[in-house]
């Protein structure tokens, strides 16, 4: 006898709107604070990063004149 499986509800994660995204890109730090925030926003939403990933970045990672950063991926095998 086979017994299928129950059905999982789906979680649709919220993600922003294109008016949300623009606003945000076009945002103009003041100060360290916000600067900070917006760097790491921009490299969260441009980058793909994790926040685990940004928080771990390593400063020797980051290429502030041409303004990217690059993360190691390490394959398992």
């Amino acid at each position: 006898m086979r017994i299928s499986k129950l059905k999982e509800e789906q979680k649709v994660l919220a993600t922003l709107t294109p008016e949300q995204i623009k606003r945000l890109v076009s945002f103009k730090p003041k100060g360290i604070n916000q600067t900070r925030t917006h760097t790491a926003a921009m490299l969260i939403l441009d980058g793909g990063y994790r926040i685990s990933e940004l928080l771990t970045l390593p400063f020797d990672h980051c290429d502030l004149e041409t303004r990217r950063a690059f993360k190691e991926t390490v394959l398992e095998h």
